[in-house]
């Protein structure tokens, strides 16, 4: 077998299916694979940018609820989260924000 890469580098370029985010595993079903895996998973980022140099950021992320409808999603993503391991996450109000 042979693969051939267009770039000079691993990490050079984006699929449809890479938007560049690194999830953290709030929104994922706890018990579910992707929940286990998640977490640990984006903990390991910043070792790896040190080791291959590929432009890591850590940004963050930000949830918004706009009505009473969607905090009773975003309390639901907060306790998934937690489920999940998740840490250092909170649910900000908009005067925090500006």
């Amino acid at each position: 077998t042979l693969l051939v890469e267009s770039a000079d580098d691993v990490s050079q370029g984006a699929t449809k299916g890479n938007s560049g985010i690194v999830h953290a595993g709030y929104d994922d079903k706890p018990g579910s694979v992707r929940a286990k895996f998640c977490w640990p998973g984006n903990q390991m980022f910043p070792q790896l940018d040190r080791e291959l140099r590929f432009g890591y950021q850590k940004n963050g992320s930000l949830v918004v609820a706009t009505s009473t409808k969607e905090l009773e999603v975003l309390e639901e993503l907060m306790e998934r989260g937690n489920i999940n391991g998740v840490e250092n996450l909170r649910i900000i109000q908009k005067e925090e924000l500006f």
